[in-house]
């Protein structure tokens, strides 16, 4: 039997956000609810219009569902958190165990509908602090955080790694990875294979999923390549030639952010 999803379609949510997820879970054959606050068309925060399949109350009498998915944008989290049906929806999944995946800012309104409380999560970096406000989740920095029957990403470029979680989740690594070759979604594929990589360069950090950045080329920028390996506080990675930490050691996305 195929597996269930809902996704939430709100004003001004990011349209990756939407599309993407909808794109992902339907190739890898889920049978996938568009559900607005209408029927009438939403606006997103580019300005396009997405027709939504069916209103959130009419997918509610429709459940369960494997997986409900929230999508952010910069205000998106600003009309669910508004709509007292997707608190309703929400806390039903929750109570229920089932899978609840929320992107870029819609943490924010889980937040605000009291979701999941105590959970490991991340968002989109510039409403950290309105996700944090309160204390009621334990924050997190890589692209996509798995903590029991919740995902949550950082936005927009990490939607299609979004996605393929909840299929891994769902249904296994072999249906995310056939998905993501389907999809010509090879870095996913690949991501574990690349062990050379996969450590952080920063002493200490136990991200495994974020994005890693090149340290500066030493021939070219030497002093931007010294400021990045004084910062990375990694008393290895001084021992070892420079054209050695240029080429085989990388620094995770989180490090880049300030205070971080």
């Amino acid at each position: 039997m195929a597996k269930k999803a809902l996704v939430l379609l709100y004003p001004l949510n990011e349209e990756n956000e939407i599309v993407i997820p909808v794109q992902v879970l339907r190739k890898a054959e889920y049978e996938v609810t568009l559900a607005g606050p209408t029927e009438a068309p939403v606006v997103g925060s580019r300005n396009m219009k997405i027709v939504p399949e069916t209103t959130l109350k009419e997918a509610m009498k429709c459940g369960p569902y494997d997986v409900i998915v929230a999508g952010g944008g910069r205000f998106g989290w600003r009309a669910l958190s508004e709509d007292p049906d997707v608190g309703t929806v929400l806390r039903e999944q929750e109570k229920a165990g089932r899978l609840i995946a929320a992107i870029c800012t819609a943490p924010i309104a889980m937040k605000n509908h009291r979701i999941m409380y105590g959970r490991r999560l991340t968002s989109y970096p510039l409403v950290e602090d309105m996700v944090r406000e309160g204390d009621h989740y334990i924050y997190k920095y890589d692209d996509v955080v798995k903590d029991g029957n919740l995902i949550t990403s950082r936005g927009n470029y990490t939607t299609w790694h979004f996605a393929l979680s909840i299929v891994e989740y769902l249904s296994g690594r072999a249906a995310a990875e056939e998905a993501a070759k389907e999809m010509l979604l090879f870095v996913f594929v690949e991501r574990q294979k690349m062990n050379k990589y996969n450590n952080c360069a920063v002493f200490g950090c136990e991200d495994s999923t974020s994005s890693r950045h090149l340290f500066p080329n030493p021939n070219k920028y030497p002093e931007q390549f010294a400021v990045w390996l004084n910062a990375r506080k990694n008393p290895k990675l001084n021992a070892l030639p420079k054209d050695n930490v240029y080429k085989s050691h990388r620094a995770c996305y989180r490090h880049l952010i300030p205070d971080h």
